[in-house]
């Protein structure tokens, strides 16, 4: 039995070009599947994504350094690499916002050592 030596055409939901085989050979989408989401936010909406991502990225700078901070190694020149590191941020950051920092930082800890000892008193009775 004679096969047909003419190829099964397919139309491209991409790009609408026609061809035959598994692929488009202009865009590479695979034949059979549906068009791809354009993914277009406007000008506004790929400025708050972009605005948004700088804020969580300076959230997660910030919370790595006060973790740096709060470790013995900060004020120890013993370990150059997180003294460096902390030393550095210290004398970038203006004076003023850094004895509220030192203010909250100090607060922080006298609550979570209250906390520490009502909670050991409790289960040490």
């Amino acid at each position: 039995m004679a096969r047909s030596s003419r190829k099964k055409m397919h139309t491209c939901k991409e790009c609408k070009t026609r061809f035959s085989g598994q692929y488009c050979p202009y865009c590479g989408a695979e034949y059979g599947t549906g068009r791809r989401r354009s993914g277009s936010r406007g000008i506004a909406g790929g400025l708050f994504h972009f605005i948004g991502t700088l804020l969580i990225l300076a959230l997660v700078v910030l919370l790595a350094l006060i973790v740096l901070d709060c470790t013995p190694y900060a004020s120890d020149p013993n370990h150059p690499t997180i003294y460096a590191i902390v030393t550095s941020v210290r004398n970038a950051i203006p004076s003023g916002a850094l004895l509220e920092y030192e203010q909250l930082k100090a607060k922080a800890l006298s609550y979570l050592s209250i906390l520490f000892n009502n909670v050991f008193s409790v289960f040490s009775s």
